[in-house]
């Protein structure tokens, strides 16, 4: 088997075509002006007020603290139930 897999099957992508974690960066974008860019945007403000030392930890450390905050994983997978129009609910279909 070629590694990765991904290389022989269609990417599922709208907008991200050409990756192959192209659903995941166009999930990712649906949140990408409320949360991300905030969030970039203030993790590099507090770099440069020496604040903190790492960008790169810095980042992780506000995304995942807004992840748990923001209850985002949960969100994300009914955004994408919405997306597809599925109705999980239960019941006669």
């Amino acid at each position: 088997m070629r590694w990765p897999p991904w290389g022989r099957y269609p990417r599922l992508g709208f907008i991200h075509e050409d990756s192959s974690n192209a659903f995941t960066l166009d999930i990712a974008d649906l949140w990408r002006v409320d949360l991300t860019v905030p969030l970039a945007f203030g993790a590099v403000r507090a770099v440069l007020d020496g604040k903190a030392d790492s960008l790169e930890r810095e980042v992780r450390r506000r995304a995942a603290a807004a992840f748990r905050r923001d209850k985002l994983i949960p969100k994300m997978i009914e955004r994408i139930k919405e997306l597809f129009d599925v109705d999980d609910r239960g019941g006669d279909a």
